[in-house]
Order: structure tokens, then C-alpha cells, then sequence
């Protein structure tokens, strides 16, 4: 060999080893200062987020609406039908009479069925609150989702797409030790 080759070797040898501790560093900083349109910063869920949490009254376990007497377990996402009435305030967990359940009930347990072996977790209930702790929202009735620690976190009116709750309640679940 030659010393002229020699001398080829050992810089490239040195620039290789000095590219790879750069080149991921350098990459890293042009995508933390500069990032590209594609990435999204926007947030994943698809409810409306309560901040902060809506702490739901723990001594009046959420009723559910097919059986009164059949109470919610206490350490169990809740996915709840939420009524917005003045009136909620004399009897605020109990649902309204009805023959037959409601479309929406009927679409809460069909969301829970299909989380399938999660399906364990989650219980269907109805929440009954006064217009004003929810005054941004403007339906009157509409699902919410209430985590183990009994508080009120994400609601979707009643026009919301049910995949959409199906999705977010996924994703709690998935990243939640709770419940």
C-alpha cells in the first residue's frame, strides 16, 4: 500500500465515524427548529376536552339506564349520556322514565361492545347536570366519558360521530392504568 492510501483510509475512516454522531444531531435540531408541514402539532382526540376535569358527585353513583337498580362499579371508565337541564338540580342521577332506551344509550353500549376485551372496563350510565358547570356546550344532551376518579373529562354532542368516541375511548383505555 501506499502512503498516499493510507492517508485515504484513515480520513475516511475518521470522517465516517465523526458523520455518524453528527448527522443525527444536526437532523434533530433542523427538525426541532424548523419542523416540516407534514408533521402534526395538533392534538388527538376529538371531543371537547373538559379543563379542568368536572368532578361528577361520587356519593350518587351514576344510575344505569336499563336497570335502576344496577349501579356503576366505582374504579370504571363511565361512558354517560349527559342531560343538560335547570331542573337536574332535585334529582340529578336518576334517568328519565322511558319504555324503550334511547338511540343514544342504544349507541353507548354499542361502543362499549365494540372495545371487545376492554369491554370489561368501561360501564354505561346517565348524568344528569345543570346548565352551568357545561355553559360552552350548547346541545342539551350529549355522551361524556368520566374516568375512575369520578371526573368528567371529555364530552361530544349529541351529532358527534360515534367512531369518534369509539377512537378516543380507545385511546384512554390504552394508556390508562386506571379502571
Amino acid at each position: 500500500m501506499t502512503i498516499e492510501r493510507t492517508k485515504w483510509s484513515s480520513w475516511l475512516t475518521l470522517v465516517t465515524i465523526f458523520s455518524c454522531a453528527l448527522v443525527p444531531l444536526l437532523s434533530a435540531f433542523v427538525l426541532f427548529f424548523w419542523p416540516p408541514d407534514s408533521f402534526s402539532l395538533e392534538t388527538t382526540h376529538h371531543g371537547q376536552l373538559i379543563t379542568p376535569p368536572l368532578p361528577v358527585n361520587a356519593k350518587q353513583p351514576l344510575q344505569h339506564p336499563e336497570n335502576q337498580n344496577r349501579v356503576s362499579e366505582q374504579s370504571s371508565w363511565q361512558l354517560v349520556q349527559i342531560d343538560i337541564k335547570a331542573e337536574c338540580k332535585n334529582n340529578p342521577n336518576t334517568p328519565p322514565v322511558s319504555a324503550s332506551p334511547t338511540s343514544m344509550q342504544h349507541e353507548n353500549e354499542q361502543i362499549i361492545k365494540a372495545l371487545g376485551r376492554e369491554s370489561h372496563r368501561v360501564t354505561s350510565g346517565y348524568l344528569c347536570l345543570p346548565a352551568s358547570p357545561l355553559q360552552a356546550v350548547q346541545a342539551t344532551e350529549m355522551t361524556g366519558i368520566v374516568d375512575p376518579n369520578h371526573q368528567l373529562i371529555m364530552v361530544y354532542d349529541s351529532s358527534s360521530d360515534q367512531r369518534a368516541i369509539y377512537q378516543d375511548l380507545k385511546r384512554l383505555l390504552k394508556y390508562s392504568k386506571l379502571g
